[in-house]
């Protein structure tokens, strides 16, 4: 059952997913399992909302899928080896979403983009004229940073605003440039992963609160069932 009461005055809702929220630690090893229910319930519960509103997916987790797939369990330190590892799990870390929400009639498209993208006034307009186009068919969008091409979230490093780190700021931007009415993080961190944190969601925080868009962080594991994925153990909200 969708909590959608929860966010009945929105219009445009971008949802950001964290690695943490799609994989679990295996055990006390260093590997990882992937949460095919937690996928199970943010693709009903994004496609329910879609029905009432605008609805775009920021989705990390392409590392940790071709970690998961490839059963390595000792995170590389490498840059290059991480963007291929991105690369390699990215196409199935999609197919994910495409197969989950297509089984309710729904439709998907990826996006993968970088810091230029957001930065270059040209591309930002072609890129909201895009999702715009989306919005109009009733399509459900998931974008990550290419990270098969961009070196900031790969070797960890948030050297100014633009850099995307983890996605966190990547979807605030997102947020900002398509006027969403709130973004929604459903956050949980998993040690190795990524450059997201409070860090990165403070950063996140300041780009949105200039423009007027509140950001919820839901930052432990999601009760499933009739409460949705949207009532977590425990909550953290940063209103404007």
């Amino acid at each position: 059952m969708s909590n959608m009461k929860k966010y009945e005055n929105v219009e445009r809702l971008v949802i950001k997913v964290g690695t943490g929220f799609l994989f679990d630690k295996n055990g006390n090893e260093k590997g990882y399992i992937f949460r095919p229910d937690q996928m199970d319930a943010l693709t009903e519960e994004a496609y329910l909302l879609s029905k009432e509103m605008d609805v775009v997916i920021v989705s990390s987790g392409a590392i940790a899928t071709s970690l998961w797939r490839q059963k390595i369990y000792d995170i590389p330190s490498d840059p290059i080896i991480r963007a291929g590892l991105a690369g390699e799990g990215q196409d199935y870390l999609i197919s994910q979403y495409r197969e989950r929400i297509e089984k309710y009639g729904g439709r998907t498209a990826q996006a993968l983009i970088t810091s230029e993208d957001i930065a270059k006034r040209d591309r930002r307009r072609h890129l909201r004229a895009v999702q715009e186009y989306w919005f109009r068919k009733g399509t459900i969008a998931v974008y990550n940073e290419n990270d098969t091409v961009t070196s900031e979230e790969i070797s960890k490093r948030i050297k100014h605003k633009i850099s995307f780190g983890d996605n966190d700021i990547l979807s605030a931007l997102f947020a900002s440039i398509i006027d969403a009415d709130i973004l929604v993080m459903l956050s949980y961190s998993i040690e190795g992963l990524g450059t997201g944190g409070r860090e990165s969601k403070e950063a996140a925080q300041e780009i949105l609160t200039k423009v007027g868009i509140p950001i919820e962080i839901l930052n432990d594991r999601y009760e499933i069932g009739d409460s949705g994925i949207y009532k977590p153990k425990i909550r953290e909200l940063f209103p404007v």
